[in-house]
Formats: C-alpha cells, structure tokens, sequence
C-alpha cells in the first residue's frame, strides 16, 4: 500500500508532464537546448526550436529512480509550445514485485494512460499482456486546467507552471494541440516512459480558433470535419507527432512486437473513388441512404432567459449534434453552443432570435411541498406540436444519490421535457427538468436541476438573468410566458452517427443482460 501511494504521487502528479531534475541529464531549471539533450547517456530528441527547462525533479529509492522534465518554447509574452519527458526504471529484485503494482496503478480505472476518452482526437493503443505502447492526440482547455485545484493528482504540475507564467507575465492560448507518447514494459528491464508535446495551433499557421468550451472547439472530433483548415492542419500534426513516437521507440530499443502500427495513421486519407454497379433495367435499384446526410435526430425543449435569444437546455438534448435548430413562431432557425455543465447537464445556446417574452430566474431555491409548473414538449411532437404543462409539487430537495443540485418531484416529466422549465406562480424559473427514473412499483421519480444551480453555471461564464418577479401571475399571463418563453428543440446528426449511436447502445444492453 505504502509503495502505490508513492507511486501514485510520482504518476498523478502530470499536467503536461510531472516536473523533474537528475544530474544524469544535462537538464537544469533555465537551462535552454536545441536539437536534442542528454538523459541517462541517450541524446534525446527535441521539436524544432529554443527550449527553456521550467522545472526539473528527480526520484530515486534505491532500487528504481523517476526523472522528468518541461521545456517550452515562446516568443515574446506568448506560449508557442511545450514540451515533456519522465521515465521510471527498475532495478533487482523488486522488478517482479514493481511491474503489478505499476500495471494496476498506471492501466486501470480513470487515470488509465492508455484509456479512451471521448475528447481525444486520435488514440492509437497497444496492450499485450503486460506490455503498454500508447499514443493519443488531443486538444486542451488551457484555462480549464491551469485552473484546476491543486489536488494530490496534479498540484506539482499545475503549481509549478502558473507560477512560470506568473513570473514571467506570460499570455496562454485558448486551447494547446498535444500529442502523447507511452511506453511500459517489464519484460524490457521494467522500463517506463512519457512525452508529450503540445503547441499552439496559432503559432504553427493554423487560423485562429473560437469556442466557449472544449467541447465545442473546432478541434474537438465532433466539430472538426465542419473546418477543411482545421481538419488539414490536424492531419499533418499527427503525421509529425507519430514519427516523434517511432523515434523514442528506436532509442529505448521497443521490440518489434511491442511497437505501434502506424502505418494506417501516417497516410492522410485518400478519397476512393467507388464504381458504382449498375442495376438491371429490369428490377429497380433501391436508394442507398447516404451515411452523410444530416437529419433529425431526437428533441427536447429550452426556454429563452434574454430578449438576445439566450435559451437554456440540458446538456444531453443538444451533447451529440452537429447542427440544433430551434423551432420559433413556424420557423427552424440554427443555435450556437455558448456554454455547457456536463457535470449538473445544463448547457446555454444562443440563436438570432429575439422574442417578447422570456424568463427571469428566482434567486431562492424551492422549499419543500412548493406548487410548481413544468412545462415542454414531452415525447416531442407525437401527442401534438402544442406545448404542454404539468403540476406538482417539490417532494424532496435532492436528486438521486443525495445529489443536492438537484430536487425531486411529483410533476410529470416524460422524455422530450429535458431542458424544459419550472417555474413558480410568479413566472420565475425554480428549476431545469432532467430526468425521470422508474421504480420497481411502477411508479415514476421526476427530477430537476435547481435554479441556484443554473445561476452559478451561468455566472460563472459571464451571463446573467433579469431581476425576478415579485409578483404572482394570473393563469392566463403564466400560459402567454409559457407559450412565448418556451421552444422545442431538435438534434440532427448525420445518418452515421445515428447508427453509431445505435449499435453502442445494443451493446450496452447485451453486455448488461450477459453479466447482469
């Protein structure tokens, strides 16, 4: 137990990569390289351009040592690009013991270095037994991380550098392209190592980029066949970072066996053009759907909080679009994600609508047995294209799991209602409808995001709401702000991802009634 929490504090503690010094490298804080620097008698490479060492570190308990370093390159007060390199070795006769506990610590659960997440734009793995080669490319939110807590897991990192930029008044980019290599195997003297190299994509001739999230970053794999520049730029960055890998791989002296295959990775796609067959004249062909074609997909409702046409949603009704358009007085009309909380599953959209009426949000959460009002589109427009209202009352004051964002409900919530309002008989929104679960009896749980919430997520990207309403509402001016206030929403996503989304969805069945 005592060697995995001084493991775990060694491989948690990385950002871009974990800080590092040993006097078997050439490296030292300030020191600047070109080319290469020598680690442990190897001359190492190094991206084009003049290094600067931010921090350097070493470990060592005798029989195994840890050494790591940063590097960035800049120009002026701008981050150009960054660049990081650890590695652990093992020696004697703790190798055996070692290489489980690094396998467990390192390949398993959310700090998996080799695990998939959705945000990556490439990731490339290799897991034979005990052995790990991983390659990934991704995008990062500069300030989402820097601005993390100083936790265990990533406090050296994170401190380290802002207090670099802090002292030197540097200006950091929006997002940073990086791409990562890993490479463990105990079978070659229990060695393991990372680097990571991450750019600016503006200092490296790709156009400037404009988002409000990560997830909505035109790098982001969602969005970034929507950019021919973008997509191109990435292209070529891949190229380059995989023959990075290939060559830390000839100098740690990676078998053939254990080496990544990047042969499929390192062509740019081309296009194939496909001969088409023929139909017999005398039996009709039948139209093959095309995979690109972007249609409707799923719907659910928001509501305008701004005469700018600011609406309000969940997450999950607009989480996998490529395109959400808002149904307004008979029209579809385009939204652009402004802000998103996967976390509570609210997200802000904008779009060129601006209408008479619109919500203001209560500034007091709900009190228990409070009368309140839902209203949407529930099970979208099969029932009627009408928008329509339920009432109830607060039943409970945290969600599911004591989850005290969000309270429970006896109002009907059905699929279709997500991102809908509830408001109180003064027309102020008291809660965002989420989500609905149903019990072994039979009945039905309703649940709500509460407007404190909403009023923090909102904040805390620079939007605020009108003043709220002291004054209850007649029913007949409640229906008018409901009428007016609320808008049906649709998701449309290629026929591609449609079908994805399908097949991963029947898997997760199958696995769950197999093992379940």
């Amino acid at each position: 137990m005592i060697m995995k929490k001084i493991l775990g504090i060694v491989f948690l503690s990385f950002l871009f990569l974990v800080n590092a010094n040993s006097a078997a490298t050439q490296l030292k804080s300030g020191s600047f390289h070109e080319g290469e620097f020598k680690w442990k008698h190897k001359k190492m490479p190094l991206p084009p351009g003049k290094w600067e060492t931010i921090e350097k570190w070493d470990w060592s308990i005798g029989f195994w040592t840890s050494t790591s370093a940063d590097l960035v390159t800049y120009s002026g007060n701008d981050i150009d690009s960054l660049f990081g390199f650890g590695d652990i070795e093992f020696k004697g006769r703790y190798q055996g013991y070692i290489a489980p506990q690094i396998d467990e610590l390192l390949y398993q659960g959310e700090h998996d270095g080799c695990y998939e997440r959705p945000e990556y734009t490439l990731l490339k793995l290799f897991k034979k037994g005990k052995v790990h080669n991983c390659f990934r490319v991704r995008h990062i939110d500069v300030d989402k991380e820097l601005n993390r807590p100083d936790d265990a897991k990533n406090k050296w990192a994170s401190a380290v550098f802002r207090k670099w930029l802090r002292e030197r008044n540097m200006n950091t980019p929006k997002i940073l392209l990086c791409a990562t290599g890993i490479y463990y195997a105990p079978v070659v003297r229990d060695t393991y190592y990372r680097w990571g190299y991450c750019i600016n994509p503006e200092k490296f001739g790709a156009s400037r980029n404009e988002f409000f999230t990560e997830d909505s970053s035109e790098y982001h794999p969602a969005n970034i066949n929507n950019y021919p520049d973008k997509k191109e730029f990435m292209d070529e960055w891949i190229v380059k970072t995989t023959q990075m890998h290939q060559q830390f791989e000839l100098i740690f002296k990676a078998k053939e066996h254990h080496k990544l295959d990047f042969t499929q990775i390192a062509k740019k796609p081309k296009d194939k053009k496909i001969k088409k067959k023929q139909p017999k004249k005398t039996e009709p062909a039948e139209p093959i759907p095309d995979d690109n074609i972007i249609v409707a997909a799923a719907s659910g409702t928001g509501f305008f909080v701004s005469d700018k046409g600011l609406i309000v949603t969940n997450h999950h009704v607009i989480d996998q679009c490529e395109i959400t358009k808002v149904n307004f007085k008979g029209e579809e009309i385009e939204a652009k994600t402004l802000a998103i909380d996967k976390t509570n599953d609210l997200a802000i959209i904008k779009a060129e609508i601006y209408p008479d009426k619109f919500y203001s949000v209560s500034n007091e959460d709900v009190t228990l047995l409070q009368d309140i009002i839902v209203a949407g589109f529930p099970l979208g427009k099969k029932v009627s294209a009408a928008i329509k209202t339920h009432k109830g009352s607060v039943t409970a004051l945290a969600g599911y799991g004591d989850n005290y964002s969000n309270f429970q409900t006896d109002a009907t919530i059905n699929q279709g209602n997500s991102g809908g309002p509830i408001i109180d008989q003064k027309g102020n929104i008291v809660g965002i409808a989420v989500a609905l679960m149903s019990a072994d009896a039979g009945q039905n749980i309703f649940f709500a995001v509460k407007s404190s919430t909403l009023k923090t997520f909102a904040s805390s990207n620079g939007i605020n709401f009108t003043k709220p309403s002291n004054t209850e509402k007649t029913n007949a001016e409640l229906g008018k702000l409901i009428t007016e206030g609320t808008v049906f929403l649709e998701c449309w996503m290629t026929v591609a991802k449609i079908k994805k989304l399908i097949a991963k969805e029947e898997n997760k069945k199958a696995f769950y009634n197999k093992y379940q």
